[in-house]
């Protein structure tokens, strides 16, 4: 492993559209341990809220120290033992949000039929009747990132790092880990149709909240 302290498991959850799927196909073919949790990610919907909190009290009682690392879509809090140490990929809440909105659009196939049971609004971003920023209301895009790193302080991480500087998180991660990351995984091409100015503004405001909670993690790590 892995690990600059002490062999401790390291906690890294892959908040969507930051990036982490590359990661994910790197750590499958490394030497690491590696537990994969996409299992009840949080959700906006209460129902499979409600199944991402009982999720994360069942792994709350268990002992992941047998792993180098954990790593999926998963709240922070899932994983709270003293002893393991967290890592954060953070994207600015509009690029992030532009992204995720892009990717149901044009990118996610009909035939995902999980994917379209969890977010009905799937299919209504297809067929045209839900546009961006609707899309960032009726997900609650303003809250990912308080619902994936719930209050824990920028300092508390051992590593906190944001895709616009992607290249220097993955040096002090692959120093970590004990193991070579690259750039060059790319699983999709990115298809974004043009937003107008206005639309980004209307976005900002709306993600106030998530872009506040970005900019204390940038000030801090930096």
């Amino acid at each position: 492993m892995a690990s600059e302290n002490n062999n401790n498991c390291l906690i890294f959850p892959h908040i969507p559209k930051c990036s982490g799927s590359s990661l994910r196909v790197q750590f499958e073919s490394s030497p690491l341990k590696v537990y994969f949790d996409y299992d009840k990610p949080p959700h906006d919907k209460g129902f499979f809220q409600k199944e991402c909190e009982k999720r994360n009290r069942d792994a709350s009682m268990l002992d992941f120290g047998a792993f180098d690392l954990v790593f999926g879509h998963f709240p922070i809090q899932r994983y709270n033992r003293k002893s393991y140490q967290h890592i954060a990929l953070l994207r600015h809440p509009v690029e992030r949000a532009i992204s995720h909105f892009f990717y149901w659009k044009n990118i996610l196939p009909e035939s995902n039929k999980l994917a379209l049971h969890r977010n009905p609004v799937i299919s209504e971003i297809k067929n045209g009747s839900v546009g961006f920023l609707d899309f960032i209301r009726s997900t609650k895009c303003s809250s990912t990132y308080s619902s994936y790193l719930g209050t824990m302080a920028p300092e508390k991480f051992l590593l906190v790092g944001f895709t616009e500087e992607y290249e220097n998180f993955l040096n002090d991660l692959s120093r970590i880990l004990k193991i070579e990351l690259t750039t060059n995984v790319r699983l999709r091409e990115s298809v974004k149709d043009e937003l107008d100015n206005s639309e980004l503004s209307q976005a900002r405001d709306i993600l106030k909240d998530d872009i506040r909670l970005y900019e204390l993690f940038y000030e801090h790590w930096a």
